[in-house]
């Protein structure tokens, strides 16, 4: 289970699963405790997987009221986290399948930049890669979004999960019910098919 804690005014110690027992007795500051935990996190991954931060921020939001609704059934056959990535990833599928979010895709711009966690994978195959300054400007993060967000449907979940959330093989493998060897598979793909893209527009920087 999660290495997270909270500490309560008692000095009293509570990880994932904890917060968990003590929601489902009516504690709902537990969950108010979970919710900051992972807020960010779930909040990137919708916006990065949905490719823009009106949709994606919707998707955050419908991903932790629906949480909130199924945790007194949560049975704790994964961990918290992997849990709640699961809901968030059905949620921006079911958005990205309806007609609303396919006609309005059309004309929505898509501006926002990508954010990176620092010491992530995918920050560290970027910058290894692109020695300039400038590969870190605003202007540089927006065509990385953009890049992302056109990566086949796949290998752009992986790539989120693990290079920018920082999710291990074995989480998104509960999260994908993929094997991990095809996880890894996609992973390196949608590496090179990222890079491949970047080089069409920095073609002397990668």
């Amino acid at each position: 289970m999660e290495n997270s804690v909270y500490r309560n005014n008692a000095n009293a110690i509570y990880d994932d699963q904890s917060l968990v027992q003590s929601f489902k007795q009516g504690h709902e500051y537990a969950f108010d405790e979970l919710y900051k935990r992972y807020c960010e996190m779930i909040k990137n991954y919708c916006i990065h997987f949905i490719g823009n931060k009106h949709d994606g921020e919707e998707c955050f939001q419908d991903t932790f009221r629906k949480a909130y609704s199924a945790l007194p059934k949560f049975r704790g056959n994964s961990s918290f986290k992997t849990w709640l990535f699961k809901i968030a990833k059905n949620t921006c599928y079911n958005k990205i399948h309806s007609l609303h979010f396919r006609l309005k895709k059309k004309t929505t711009s898509y501006d926002a930049p990508v954010q990176i966690g620092s010491g992530t994978v995918l920050r560290d195959f970027i910058t290894r890669k692109t020695p300039r300054s400038d590969m870190i400007s605003h202007e540089y993060s927006k065509l990385l979004f953009q890049v992302i967000r056109n990566l086949n449907k796949k290998r752009r979940e992986v790539l989120i999960l693990h290079d920018i959330q920082g999710l291990s093989y074995e989480e998104i493998e509960q999260m994908t019910n993929t094997r991990q060897g095809a996880l890894r598979s996609r992973l390196s793909r949608a590496r090179l098919d990222l890079l491949n893209e970047l080089k069409k527009v920095y073609p002397h920087e990668l």
